[in-house]
């Protein structure tokens, strides 16, 4: 089934699976939750310092299960927020307003008082959002000459470094805690040198980026 929150596209599985850890929370901390994550995207900071902080989801989740959960939030936001700034071209127009984020939310699996905190949330920032998406897509970006990646699992307290090429299974008496994702971006500037982007990711952060690549490559291909 296809969502007019993911711009007609279907809604991807690792966001559906996040839900169940949405359910855990009440109207009040999803709203909570909401403010601070929304008040981060508008001054383009970081979401780790406050998921584990904030009294919305403190003590309540693991913090893989936090993260996840900021990942779907965030996903969802932003696809709304794009598709209201005209960032998608459609086929067919998108109509995404209260009414159709609750419906969708709750078709997804969503309690209704949850999905209803969502919209009233997102209508009180729905202008700032769009307002701050269109600025950091109007900006002229630098062009990706070149880009890097290697993976790194962190097993009991150190961390094991896996580039690209190589094996990437522990030794049988090292028990794995983790895994993220190192990547690396080579850009050209305005002035004849170049710099390097560099960050790192866990899995739920990574399937947010993959989707929107996919969805981007999608359009590209059909527009080539």
């Amino acid at each position: 089934m296809k969502f007019a929150i993911f711009a007609n596209d279907f809604a991807p599985d690792w966001f559906i699976v996040t839900i169940p850890s949405l359910q855990t929370l009440t109207s009040i901390r999803l709203k909570l939750l909401l403010k601070t994550l929304f008040n981060n995207l508008l001054q383009c900071t970081p979401q780790a310092p406050f998921v584990s902080e904030t009294p919305a989801i403190k003590g309540k989740l693991s913090v893989s299960e936090v993260k996840a959960l900021v990942s779907s939030l965030t996903f969802v936001t932003l696809s709304i927020v794009r598709i209201l700034s005209s960032s998608y071209e459609t086929v067919e127009p998108v109509i995404v307003d209260s009414t159709v984020i609750v419906g969708e939310l709750c078709q997804l699996g969503l309690e209704k008082d949850l999905a209803e905190g969502f919209a009233t949330i997102f209508e009180e920032y729905r202008e700032r959002l769009v307002d701050w998406n269109v600025k950091v897509m109007t900006k002229t970006p630098n062009r990706l000459n070149d880009f890097s990646w290697r993976l790194i699992m962190n097993v009991m307290s150190t961390s094991i470094t896996f580039d690209v090429g190589e094996p990437t299974t522990p030794s049988t008496n090292q028990k794995p805690k983790g895994m993220e994702v190192q990547m690396n971006f080579r850009v050209a500037t305005a002035t004849p040198t170049s710099k390097n982007i560099a960050f790192s990711a866990d899995l739920a952060t990574f399937d947010t980026l993959k989707m929107e690549l996919e969805r981007v490559r999608g359009m590209m291909k059909d527009n080539r």
